[in-house]
């Protein structure tokens, strides 16, 4: 993949907790590169949220949602209830 490719690995991956943001996350950084690497470590983070408002799209699950849909490989211990 070509995130491997560069210099400068990630160690880290940050998202916001909205599912769009956490399925780019997925596309973009597949579970494992073609070289067998690991994905880095995803955490999702309420700072990285692009803005709260009265739109549906806007609005994220709840945590608990989200932790049954992407808990095996997202950390969702940084987004605030």
């Amino acid at each position: 993949m070509q995130w491997r490719q560069s210099e400068g690995i990630p160690q880290l991956i940050a998202t916001s907790p909205l599912t769009r943001a956490i399925q780019t996350v997925e596309i973009g950084f597949p579970n494992r590169t073609e070289d067998g690497a690991p994905r880095p470590p995803v955490v999702a983070t309420s700072l990285a949220r692009e803005r709260i408002s009265h739109h549906q799209c806007d609005r994220r699950r709840s945590v608990s949602e989200l932790q049954d849909k992407f808990g095996s490989w997202v950390d969702f211990s940084e987004v605030s209830c």
